[in-house]
């Protein structure tokens, strides 16, 4: 069995420290395909590891990182997702006005909507 295949089969079964050691890997398909793994597990160790990725040297897991963020959806992701397109500099990882960066949650729309009903945005 590949590790491709295996990533399958640990996110099937919920197996977030497997992910966690393939998103390690030496192998740029195999650590992508894991982040992007993570995102759908969902759970404490898996958004530890997802968030350094987002300051990553390498543009792909930055972005994968970041996609996997906005897949598990909680307030703590949200937060680092407000916060990194505006401070992104490669070119590779567009703004989220030309990429689909994941999306808001409703709370977080609330309260941008919040803040500009209170004039505060």
């Amino acid at each position: 069995m590949s590790k491709l295949e295996k990533i399958e089969k640990y996110v099937a079964g919920h197996k977030e420290e497997k992910l966690v050691k393939l998103a390690q890997d030496r192998d740029q398909e195999v650590r992508l395909a894991a982040i992007a793994g993570l995102g759908k597990v969902g759970k404490d160790d898996g958004f530890n590891l997802l968030i350094p990725l987002l300051s990553d040297g390498d543009s792909q897991l930055r972005a994968a990182s970041a996609k996997a963020l906005g897949e598990l959806g909680n307030e703590h992701a949200t937060a680092h997702l407000t916060y990194r397109p505006e401070h992104e500099t490669d070119a590779e990882v567009p703004p989220p006005s030309r990429r689909p960066w994941p999306p808001c949650t409703t709370r977080q729309s609330d309260w941008h909507l919040n803040q500009k009903a209170r004039g505060r945005e």
